[in-house]
């Protein structure tokens, strides 16, 4: 299955397949502006041996009004928590008129899971999917360009931690089907 939504700076299409044991999300994302975009979707847990664990395959996972909710984004920090810094995650540069496509595998059951919250996971129950993807306007910033980072294992990443959760877009699709989820 294929779902497609857009706003006025970008267009997301994803497909499905759920498997026994894996779920596998493929997508599009096409900057339709006129100014470079920044898709939060370089996902890392913590800096370790000199540089930034980057997994293609890392997501995050949320139970939110009942569905399971697979993303790449910047996770809000929760109110009832203190953090020294927000977690942000790499970013990948779309520029004007270009497409960024990746294909995800994530282990099924689904353990929710964010930057800031992790569930155990005892229970299985099935939950509608939704995917969603988080990304923040470029163009002219006073707060300078994304640095480019060593991600651990070889190679760079881009990271621009100066965005914030207010200047994220999201685009949303789902429901997918169900899933089996696990949680407390």
């Amino acid at each position: 299955m294929e779902l497609h939504a857009f706003d006025e700076c970008a267009a997301l299409a994803v497909s499905v397949d759920i498997a026994a044991d894996r779920l596998t999300l493929a997508y599009e994302f096409e900057n339709r502006s006129t100014g470079d975009l920044y898709l939060f979707n370089r996902l890392f847990h913590l800096f370790k041996d000199g540089g930034y664990p980057v997994d293609p395959d890392r997501v995050d996972i949320e139970i939110r009004r009942g569905s399971a909710v697979v993303s790449k984004k910047l996770v809000p920090i929760p109110d009832d928590m203190g953090v020294e810094y927000p977690h942000i995650p790499c970013v990948s540069r779309v520029a004007p008129g270009e497409t960024y496509a990746e294909r995800v595998n994530v282990a099924l059951p689904l353990k929710p899971r964010t930057p800031y919250h992790r569930e155990v996971g005892r229970v299985p129950r099935r939950r509608a999917l939704h995917v969603e993807l988080g990304y923040a306007c470029g163009g002219p910033d006073p707060r300078g360009a994304p640095s480019v980072v060593p991600v651990t294992g070889g190679g760079t990443a881009l990271l621009h931690d100066a965005f914030s959760e207010a200047e994220q877009r999201l685009l949303t699709l789902g429901p997918f089907g169900d899933v089996p989820t696990l949680e407390d």
